[in-house]
């Protein structure tokens, strides 16, 4: 029952903590994100979801406790004299001296000493959190080096992409500029060959309906022209109710709208003037790229809304700004985080930002492309395409936290049960003890 405790107490709370992280928008990043860098670690994502990796790294700090607590009571002392005692294979008793003979190793009762032992050692909290984990890394192996990399003297020629795509991002600048200038940056793309251009977050400025008809007409005839999908973003304030909106917008090659999307999570203190859009994901399924969702950065970090990306989405895009003359550390951090979305739902993730890190990640977190971005630029990549890949967290989402919740709360019952039954039921204590000893 110990060990139980130990290996379930702080999990507990992790779990309940990342219920309440789907459940409530707090869109927050925690110690989860240890894991980054640690590819078989972090295709756990892809079983259990970013709260799974949250359920590790708690267990082990509760194993790191119990350790802790064993080698303070085995230096304690306390055990000294009772040691000093079952050492001496002589017992003293009234006075008269009796000698205890000591049991043969065949003996029963030595053969059940020694199966206590070793049932002991192995429900030891240590030994079951290095099986876990030993299962997990197995997982993420197995996953990562027979899908992204497959196993075993394989011919690159049999797995290798047959054709690549070019991809272009369109960074924002810091001085304020005409859209028309960035309506030529993106035709520059168009004419390299770029097939999917996408902007940086708010690139734009809309203040008028016209203003905005202009650079809608403009992306529609770069768009058809050049045959490319175009995704750009702007700060849309041309309602005459004076609600502004942070906005995606996607053109197809036929000058279609394919997605028009309003950021749905705004960033607090930083976008109070803005209104959010609603925390529905719209997609678009596509001959080019199969069915292509978008979400603008924070957004990322909301389960309610990437999340319906599980919805058979394989192209995600991601406008973003890291705020890099305020937040300076977050450039890094955010766009590793983000990634890891690709792990959990199997999708490929294109992602252009601003003061940060730009990029393409495959569906198993792999980065095609990873490359720092200031302001004022355009850079384009070559990248393969893969469709969705199916996860086992993308059919079933946030399960894990509420099965781990579910099997606390019956351990915290039993545990109740054994400390405060009457006497008169102590018929029902005994089975209770005989499962959970």
């Amino acid at each position: 029952m110990t060990t139980l405790a130990y290996n379930l107490k702080w999990p507990t709370l992790i779990d309940i903590f990342a219920i309440l992280y789907c459940c409530i928008d707090v869109g927050i990043s925690i110690f989860r994100y240890t894991f980054l860098g640690y590819n078989e670690m972090m295709q756990f994502a892809s079983f259990a979801g970013l709260g799974g990796l949250n359920f590790v790294l708690s267990w082990g700090g509760t194993v790191g406790s119990y350790v802790i607590q064993s080698w303070k009571s085995t230096n304690s002392g306390s055990d000294s004299d009772v040691k000093s005692n079952s050492d001496d294979p002589t017992l003293d008793k009234g006075g008269v001296t009796l000698e205890i003979p000591e049991n043969d190793v065949n003996s029963p009762q030595q053969s059940r000493n020694f199966r206590n032992i070793m049932t002991t050692q192995l429900t030891n909290p240590i030994t079951i959190y290095l099986i876990a984990i030993f299962f997990i890394i197995v997982y993420g192996s197995i996953r990562y080096s027979t899908t992204f990399i497959p196993f075993y003297q394989q011919n690159i020629e049999s797995y290798a992409a047959h054709s690549l795509v070019k991809v272009g991002c369109v960074i924002g600048s810091n001085n304020d500029v005409e859209n028309k200038y960035y309506v030529d940056r993106t035709e520059e793309l168009a004419r390299n060959g770029s097939k999917f251009i996408l902007w940086s977050e708010e690139v734009a400025i809309v203040n008028s309906t016209a203003q905005y008809n202009d650079l809608e007409l403009s992306i529609k005839n770069i768009s058809q022209i050049y045959k490319t999908y175009i995704g750009f973003t702007y700060y849309d304030a041309s309602s005459t109710s004076g609600i502004a909106y942070n906005k995606l917008t996607v053109v197809s090659p036929d000058g279609d709208i394919l997605i028009n999307y309003a950021k749905a999570n705004l960033v607090p203190l930083l976008e109070t003037g803005l209104a959010a859009g609603p925390k529905i994901l719209q997609t678009s399924t596509t001959s080019d790229f199969g069915t292509i969702g978008g979400a603008i950065c924070f957004d990322y970090d909301f389960p309610n809304v990437v999340n319906q990306a599980s919805n058979n989405v394989d192209f995600m895009i991601q406008p973003s700004d890291t705020w890099g003359n305020y937040f300076c550390p977050t450039a890094a951090h955010h766009f590793r985080v983000n990634s890891i979305k690709s792990i959990e739902l199997g999708f490929t993730l294109f992602r252009c930002c601003h003061y940060g890190f730009s990029g393409v990640w495959g569906p198993y977190g792999q980065p095609y492309v990873a490359v720092e971005t200031v302001e004022d630029l355009i850079l384009s990549f070559d990248i393969p395409l893969h469709k969705r890949v199916k996860t086992v967290y993308g059919i079933f989402g946030e399960s894990w936290a509420w099965i781990c919740l579910a099997f606390s709360i019956l351990i915290c019952i039993i545990m109740l049960a054994l400390t405060f039954l009457p006497a008169h039921m102590d018929h029902l204590r005994k089975p209770i003890k005989r499962l959970f000893p």
